[in-house]
């Protein structure tokens, strides 16, 4: 949708959509195993998309990615032994998950959350991925892709209030029943992960680009979201930057003069 003068449109249209109730469909099938082809495992009805008045396509369900700026409805902080939980709005999530992976063992908890903030025993329980996978399948009733890399993370779902709240929805026209389910899914940086950064920063800083084994294997086991940690810790301990680090971050895939970070000081 076009911007109108003066007015930011922040919403999209899709046009040419049919729904196809009771009707069976040749879905497109890539070769091997794709993981949005989990988003097809739902009762819901199949998709027509049409391109003019050329059929474009058959699916389950409609994909769009964006950028959100609303404020996050949960607030995280991870210390050495304990986990600390804060519902920004009225408090509508009525439990979480927690997952940690660190030092080959994997451990997760549901764990109630019936005011606006809570505290849990960092130490969490052990368990499988695969036990995490069904235990969250079980919390939003729909099937989620589960990244098995190293960290901390946090699972819940939205009250439907808050999820229609954040995410309009309307449908011409209106379907007789609308079932939504909005998952947050947090990585969170534990202190052990700063620390590690901090080092890793300061050994790159005093002897720039002979890392290199330590930069891919820290950038292996934080995947994408090492870059919004190093800002982070950039945030936190200013003195830690100098230009040295330049050649040494783009090798992380983080152009040190994206999002300023040069200017942090």
């Amino acid at each position: 949708m076009p911007d109108l003068p003066g007015i930011p449109v922040r919403a999209i249209e899709r046009k040419g959509v049919e729904l196809l109730p009771g009707r069976a469909v040749n879905l497109p099938m890539e070769k091997g195993s794709n993981h949005y082809y989990r988003a097809r495992a739902t009762e819901s009805v199949p998709l027509r998309v049409w391109k003019g008045n050329v059929v474009a396509q058959h699916e389950k369900f409609l994909f769009y990615r964006g950028v959100g700026t609303f404020a996050m409805p949960l607030s995280v902080q991870v210390s050495a032994d304990k986990v600390a939980m804060r519902q920004a709005v009225t408090p509508g999530i009525g439990e979480v998950t927690l997952f940690e992976s660190r030092n080959g063992r994997a451990s997760f908890l549901r764990s109630g959350l019936q005011s606006s903030s809570g505290v849990v025993d960092r130490l969490l329980p052990d368990g499988s991925v695969e036990s995490l996978k069904r235990d969250l399948e079980m919390l939003a009733r729909r099937p989620r892709p589960l990244s098995e890399g190293k960290g901390f993370r946090v699972f819940y779902v939205l009250p439907r209030q808050q999820t229609d709240a954040i995410l309009p929805l309307a449908i011409t026209p209106k379907p007789t029943k609308l079932v939504r389910v909005l998952v947050g899914r947090m990585e969170t940086m534990t202190p052990e992960a700063a620390q590690e950064i901090v080092r890793l920063l300061t050994r790159l800083k005093r002897v720039p680009g002979t890392q290199n084994a330590e930069v891919s294997e820290i950038r292996e086991r934080y995947g994408r979201v090492l870059a919004p940690m190093i800002r982070r810790v950039l945030e936190r301990h200013p003195a830690l930057w100098h230009p040295a680090l330049e050649s040494s971050l783009e090798s992380l895939g983080l152009p040190a003069r994206e999002g300023n970070l040069a200017q942090v000081n």
